[in-house]
């Protein structure tokens, strides 16, 4: 059985071991197999020819994008790829016999972020390898379409090293959790299972033009919001607070320079008035659970006041949206904070500002694109 203690030591031995370990930077590209829509047809009473209506995929979509890769012995290696993908299909009205009329075409665009677990396998001249983890993705341009946020990839391939270049063509599937549901009456649905042909290209030496990892930091995040989710006003809501937390990772590239990744629950909370039947004035509270997953550059600057070292980060914010899915999946967070080393631990409170894309429906009541937060992490 696996005590608490043996976890506790495998993960401190982890992060002393994962001081060595090198990056790797490439990019990874390819084709799915599957169609991103199952093809459905939906019976309708219009009389004449037509007897209704139709939604299908048009052709199979390719996949592009950028993959990171930590190795930590010559075996295992965590990789985390963000690739753009746009689903292809059209909607028809479908005749008596068959024939479909005024097909319009439409796409839903996507990007997948798979974070995996990879083992290699060592032989002489190539490295069979398997891999495996959680798949986020987030989508746009949604069409009433409603893709699902997260599921679980698995995949099979081949590395191996052409001069200055490792290629590995890999197979992957992905079982996607069940899509929301269609937003409009055409059942839109989305295909749960996915299966992708992708290639990936890297240096050959994993370090090649990436600095030497000094290290990897691993740990906690809480905090709350300053800024209400909604813009009250507009919307007629009363913003309450709510908790954030989650957990992070971060790489130390150089002395004052690392990347974090995060990954928080984003309660979105909120008072909602409403007036019933009666005239009588009512209200309630709800939350929305949400994700976001930052990706940041982190600076130290070099100096210090006490023991605590000022710092400043920016980049990227991906989220998971819930019920909310016609607010923005992505935005870019500037964020400053100041740290200080207590024995083991790392104590690090900051402010974060994010600004989001724009809602798809703007005047929807949508949450505010806004939002400043309070956190406070503590690392080892």
């Amino acid at each position: 059985m696996v005590t608490r203690h043996g976890i506790l030591v495998a993960a401190l031995t982890f992060s002393s071991a994962a001081f060595s370990q090198t990056l790797s930077i490439g990019v990874i590209g390819g084709a799915a197999v599957t169609d991103g829509y199952r093809t459905e047809t939906v019976p309708e009473e219009w009389g004449g020819d037509f007897i209704g209506t139709r939604i299908f995929s048009t052709s199979k979509d390719f996949l592009a994008g950028a993959s990171i890769e930590m190795r930590f012995t010559p075996h295992w290696s965590l990789e985390t790829d963000g690739m753009f993908r746009e689903f292809h299909s059209s909607w028809a009205t479908v005749e008596s016999g068959g024939t479909l009329n005024s097909v319009s075409p439409f796409h839903t665009v996507t990007w997948e972020f798979p974070v995996l677990a990879k083992y290699r396998f060592r032989f002489a001249s190539v490295s069979p390898f398997v891999e495996a983890g959680p798949a986020f993705r987030s989508a746009g341009n949604l069409n009433g379409t409603a893709p699902s946020h997260v599921g679980f990839t698995a995949g099979v391939g081949i590395e191996k090293k052409l001069g200055g270049l490792k290629i590995a063509p890999v197979v992957r599937y992905t079982r996607w959790a069940s899509s929301a549901g269609p937003v409009w009456s055409i059942p839109t649905t989305v295909n749960q299972n996915q299966v992708e042909l992708l290639v990936g290209f890297s240096p050959a030496s994993e370090s090649a033009g990436v600095p030497q990892l000094r290290g990897v930091s691993v740990g906690a995040l809480v905090g709350t919001n300053l800024t209400g989710a909604y813009n009250e006003e507009a919307s007629g809501y009363t913003n309450t607070r709510g908790v954030i937390a989650g957990v992070s990772l971060e790489v130390h590239l150089l002395r004052a320079l690392s990347l974090e990744v995060d990954g928080l629950h984003r309660p979105v909370s909120a008072t909602f008035p409403y007036v019933d039947e009666d005239g009588l004035a009512h209200s309630y509270d709800a939350t929305v659970n949400t994700w976001t997953f930052p990706v940041l550059a982190k600076y130290r600057l070099p100096w210090s006041a006490h023991g605590w070292r000022p710092f400043v980060e920016a980049g990227p914010d991906f989220r998971l949206l819930g019920m909310l899915g016609n607010s923005a999946h992505h935005g870019v967070l500037a964020g400053a904070g100041v740290e200080r080393k207590l024995r083991r631990f790392r104590i690090a409170p900051a402010i974060r500002y994010t600004r989001w894309g724009s809602d798809r429906f703007p005047d929807s009541g949508e949450p505010s694109r806004n939002q400043l937060e309070l956190l406070a992490a503590a690392t080892f």
